[in-house]
């Protein structure tokens, strides 16, 4: 068999560039995504699929506060209050969120223990 090439600095540095704009490019939808929603939601809502496809693609995660801002049935961005319902529910072992989506129906269960856990998860993604 043939030798082993090693792997260069500047495949990684390409490999890094790459990965550097892909999240950009994720970043630029997420924010389109929410500048747009009010006047177009159809458009807002190709907005999230690309990105989530994105993602799925390059196997990148999405933070947390970001995916739970998408629904999973439609791709629709959820504002609470207006595309979404948000309840909460006590149950006997735990507490948790349900987002109900307007659009598609879909209901999402989101955990969580205290009040502090509540206002960040309803805060949204962090400030960069």
């Amino acid at each position: 068999m043939g030798k082993q090439k090693k792997p260069n600095e500047s495949d990684q540095k390409k490999k890094k560039a790459q990965g550097d704009l892909q999240q950009q490019r994720q970043n630029f939808l997420y924010q389109a995504a929410h500048c747009i929603v009010k006047k177009n939601e159809n458009l807002a809502r190709f907005y999230m699929a690309e990105m989530q496809e994105i993602a799925r693609k390059n196997v990148t995660r999405l933070h947390p506060t970001i995916k739970r801002s998408a629904c999973k049935g439609c791709a629709s961005l959820l504002l609470y209050g207006s595309n979404c319902t948000v309840t909460h529910n006590e149950q006997k072992n735990s507490e948790h969120l349900e987002v109900k989506c307007h659009t598609c129906g879909r209901v999402k269960r989101i955990c969580w223990q205290n009040e502090n856990t509540a206002e960040k998860v309803l805060a949204g993604p962090p400030p960069e």
